[in-house]
């Protein structure tokens, strides 16, 4: 997990000091896992990205994506829909849309205690 100190100071004095705390991005995901794999960071970082790109495609042809002892990938479409503009009430039509949704298995849920 990475922390970042965030410090406050007025006219010389401290005001408040606050920790911070941020997602691990690919990059960071990427030099973890080539520790561990004893791979270089440029190799590891493409089979991130290629990763996500073949969950992406899987969903786009309509099938979901279940990876052992973690959970799945699924697209959820929320049907067009009539919504009003709060600004003038007028009446617009919101297209349909697709989400990617991720559901942890049991077991996932398990590796986090």
């Amino acid at each position: 997990m990475n922390y970042k100190v965030i410090s406050v100071t007025v006219g010389g004095l401290l005001m408040c000091t606050q920790s911070v705390t941020w997602a691990v991005g690919d990059q960071d995901l990427a030099v973890q896992i080539s520790k561990r794999v004893e791979l270089d960071v440029e190799t590891v970082s493409r089979v991130v990205e290629v990763t996500k790109e073949a969950i992406v495609e899987n969903l786009r042809n309509g099938e979901e994506v279940r990876l052992k002892n973690f959970g799945r990938f699924y697209k959820e479409t929320r049907a067009p829909r009539e919504a009003r503009n709060p600004g003038t009430g007028e009446a617009v039509q919101v297209p349909e849309r697709a989400y990617l949704r991720f559901k942890p298995f049991d077991s996932g849920h398990e590796r986090l205690r």
